[in-house]
């Protein structure tokens, strides 16, 4: 007798000569997943949902009922749970094998098992984030739990546009790009592991915001009639072209999980495309290696993305060690005020995103350092690192200086890359987001946040990178900020 998908089980890991399966897995990108760092077990957030398929051992049969059913996950969790307890998995009675298969996220719209995909429409649409597990080893009564490696399957595009030779990036702003010749919808056969053709090539239309825009698209074995467009409303010259085929960096097809980031440097008459291919996530070029937990240049540090926190105030302590691991936090001396003195996440309507927004008032008699508004980081690792994010101010019309600190639970301060003090800044303007950045170097510590003295710089430990306290001050001045899609980015 063959799991029965279709009977309730009981809470009991056993049932007769059957085991309940108990399904974990691994995401390599896009950070669903609350510790990408633990080699062996990892907790999932709360509501990931996940559909499973149960076949027969070695063959592409698959065990009656056990066809796209629906797995979730629970916060502190290590494991999917069945979303319906009389769909759940289990292993054969007559103690052959089966073996498991994903795909994330579930859809309900799947049909003759094939997984619908359309990328005309950009965005925040986590249909078109499509990862697939292919089979688990095979799972017995003896042997029932598995962890499934979950990969991007669609091809993904960054767009980078620089001003260059006589442009400013004030000339850059409102740009847009419009790609042209691609097929956007097609699917996915979940019991092969294979693309279905694909059809319909309408063009995609994507605004760049802080001239860099996103896309998500169908892999393909060839790049033949696709062309960019880049529409430039502020400049003489509103449009410019350019087939891929003629980019420089001879990208001929684009390839499911991997990475095309477009360099456009735009002249007043002119425009130059290049393009580089990296592997999504911390991959080789062949997807083979596996090795998440020493990340990769392109992987966010951060286990914990501002939209995936509550709109509400900040957790307020002057007690660093109160502060929950990988989430926000003030560190205050005045009294919180509505009007004057807060930090919070709110939703901004203006790029419909989630940010941290905090005002803090002028206060001389305060270590800037020590009033501020932060996230604790924990178990970092060492290496060069750039702390990457969107931001303006929302006070007056000037440009203002924030400071970064990036204080260990030992009480010294991470050095700046470069020097040898506690501290980096930049000077953040309030007409737009703009994209800022910090680079630290990980290695080295030193006793103070203003102090430069080389000889008070020391190697860093593991207890220093234990509890990382990355935080945000005005250097004493009134100011207000709000910022988003902040990234801890490793630097080579």
């Amino acid at each position: 007798m063959l799991s029965g998908c279709e009977n309730q089980v009981s809470d009991s890991s056993q049932q007769n000569n059957s085991s309940v399966i108990v399904p974990g897995g691994r995401f390599y990108s896009y950070r669903l997943t609350d510790n990408i760092k633990d080699d062996e077990e990892e907790a999932w957030k709360a509501n990931r949902y996940v559909g499973m398929y149960l076949f027969k051992e070695r063959s592409s049969e698959v065990v009656e009922g056990c066809a796209n059913v629906k797995y979730e996950s629970i916060s502190g969790a290590r494991h999917f749970v069945v979303a319906n307890p009389e769909k759940a998995f289990v292993t054969p009675e007559d103690k052959s094998g089966v073996q498991l298969m994903g795909y994330a996220p579930y859809s309900e719209a799947v049909t003759d098992d094939i997984y619908p995909l359309d990328v005309a429409n950009q965005g925040d649409n986590l249909q078109m984030q499509f990862y697939y597990a292919s089979k688990s080893d095979v799972l017995y009564r003896d042997h029932n739990k598995t962890y499934l490696e979950f990969r991007p399957m669609l091809s993904k595009a960054v767009f980078k546009v620089v001003p260059y030779k006589g442009v400013a990036g004030s000339d850059l702003e409102g740009v847009a790009i419009c790609l042209d010749g691609m097929n956007t919808k097609g699917g996915f056969n979940l019991l092969t592991g294979n693309f279905t053709a694909s059809s319909a090539p309408v063009p995609i239309n994507l605004t760049c915001e802080t001239h860099e825009a996103v896309a998500l698209l169908l892999p393909s074995n060839s790049v033949d009639g696709y062309k960019l467009t880049l529409k430039t409303p502020n400049m003489d010259e509103k449009e410019r072209e350019c087939m891929f085929t003629d980019m420089e960096g001879g990208v001929a097809r684009l390839e499911p999980g991997m990475q095309y980031t477009f360099t456009i440097e735009v002249e007043p008459n002119r425009m130059k495309i290049s393009v580089e291919q990296t592997p999504i996530g911390n991959w080789g070029s062949d997807g083979s290696d596996q090795n998440i937990g020493q990340g990769g240049i392109s992987e966010n540090y951060l286990l914990t993305d501002i939209q995936d926190f509550a709109t509400e105030d900040f957790f307020a302590t002057k007690d660093y060690k109160a502060v929950t691991a990988e989430t926000w936090f003030y560190r205050h001396e005045e009294a919180i005020n509505a009007e004057t003195n807060f930090a919070k996440i709110e939703l901004d309507p203006t790029v419909n995103k989630k940010v941290v927004y905090f005002k803090m008032p002028s206060d001389a008699n305060t270590s800037a350092a020590d009033k501020g508004v932060g996230y604790h980081v924990t178990n970092a690792l060492r290496g060069h690192f750039k702390l990457q994010f969107k931001a303006k101010m929302d006070t007056g019309s000037e440009t203002t200086e924030m400071k970064c600190y990036l204080r260990c639970a030992t009480k010294r301060y991470i050095v700046g890359l470069g020097g040898n003090s506690g501290t980096s800044g930049v000077n953040v303007g309030t007409d737009h987001y703009a994209t800022y950045s910090m680079s630290f170097d990980f290695n080295k510590t030193t006793a103070a946040t203003w102090d430069n003295d080389a000889a008070k710089v020391k190697d860093i430990t593991d207890e220093d990178l234990k509890d990382v306290y990355i935080t945000f001050a005005f250097n004493h001045k009134a100011a207000a900020i709000k910022m988003y899609d902040m990234k801890l980015l490793k630097v080579e």
